[in-house]
C-alpha cells in the first residue's frame, strides 16, 4: 500500500522530517522551481498540508486540492491558514498548542532580565575595551525585589508570571 501524499509548506527540523517521511510520502513545495507547476503536478493526490505557523496555507492553495482534509499548523499560531476556505469544505485544522510554552516563558523572562540588567551593552563593553578606557559600565536597574506587570494570562502570560511570582524556581 503507497503512502498518503503531504504537501510540506516549508521545510522541518530533520528529527520531525524523517517521521514525516516514514509515514507519508512528502512532496516538498519550498523545493520546487516553479510552485505552481509542482503543486498542479500533484494536486490530485494531496490529502493533507503540513506547514508552519508563519507560513499557513491560502485559500487558493487550499481551492488547488481537491482531496485535502488536513492542514497541519508545526507551531502554535494558524493565523496564516485561511479558515473559511478548511470550514467550507470540511477541512480538519490542526496545531500543537503547548509544545513551546514553558520555552518562551522561560525565554521572555531571560529577555527580562537581559534588558534590565544591560547585559547586551556589558557584554560590547567588555568586547570593544570599553571597560580599559572608560572604567566600569554603567549600573542598570535591579530586578530583584521589584514588581513586574503581565500583559494577559494566557498560557505564556500564566507562566512568565508563575515563574516572576516564584522567584523563578519553576
Amino acid at each position: 500500500m503507497s503512502k498518503p501524499d503531504i504537501l510540506l509548506i516549508g521545510p522541518y527540523p530533520e528529527w520531525d522530517l524523517v517521521e514525516l517521511e516514514a509515514q507519508y510520502n512528502v512532496l516538498k513545495l519550498y523545493e520546487a522551481a516553479d510552485r505552481d507547476a509542482f503543486v498542479s503536478q500533484h494536486a490530485a493526490g494531496i490529502r493533507a498540508i503540513a506547514t508552519r505557523g508563519e507560513l499557513g496555507a491560502s485559500a487558493e492553495l487550499i481551492g488547488k486540492l481537491p482531496k485535502l482534509e488536513l492542514v497541519s499548523v508545526y507551531g502554535v499560531g494558524y493565523d496564516a491558514v485561511n479558515l473559511d476556505a478548511c470550514r467550507q469544505r470540511g477541512i480538519n485544522v490542526t496545531n500543537t498548542p503547548d509544545v513551546l510554552t514553558n520555552d518562551v516563558a522561560d525565554l521572555g523572562v531571560a529577555m527580562m532580565l537581559v534588558q534590565s540588567r544591560g547585559m547586551i551593552g556589558a557584554e560590547a563593553w567588555v568586547r570593544d575595551g570599553s571597560w580599559e578606557t572608560q572604567g566600569l559600565y554603567p549600573l542598570k536597574r535591579r530586578v530583584w525585589g521589584r514588581k513586574a506587570g503581565v500583559l494577559g494570562l494566557g498560557r505564556i502570560g500564566f507562566e512568565v508570571a508563575k515563574r516572576l511570582s516564584h522567584g523563578l524556581s519553576f
